[in-house]
């Protein structure tokens, strides 16, 4: 799989789980752009692709404590996610256009 359809599913995903947390009692008490990096951050990860997030934590003046407590959820979450669904190929085909072709 080339970087660029990792990348957009990693997108696709982390749109899917940002929908999800809503629902999450945690999840939503969290500030939303603390909660929006580290599930880009992990969305990537399961995606196989590694991200640079330490400029957008500077720009969100987000403290490496609260980054790492809330990757903790978020990390949690998404293993609860992954394993009730394995095949995440829907949430890239329905998330990856949501707003427009590739």
């Amino acid at each position: 799989m080339c970087y660029m359809s990792c990348f957009r599913c990693a997108r696709a995903l982390g749109r899917y789980v940002l929908e999800l947390a809503l629902q999450d009692y945690t999840l939503s008490r969290i500030r939303p752009s603390l909660l929006a990096l580290c599930v880009w951050q992990t969305a990537a990860h399961t995606q196989g692709t590694t991200l640079d997030t330490r400029t957008l934590q500077r720009i969100c003046d987000i403290t490496p404590h609260a980054l790492d407590a809330c990757l903790v959820h978020v990390t949690v979450f998404f293993e609860s996610f992954m394993s009730t669904c394995p095949n995440i190929s829907f949430v890239c085909e329905k998330y990856g256009n949501l707003y427009g072709p590739k």
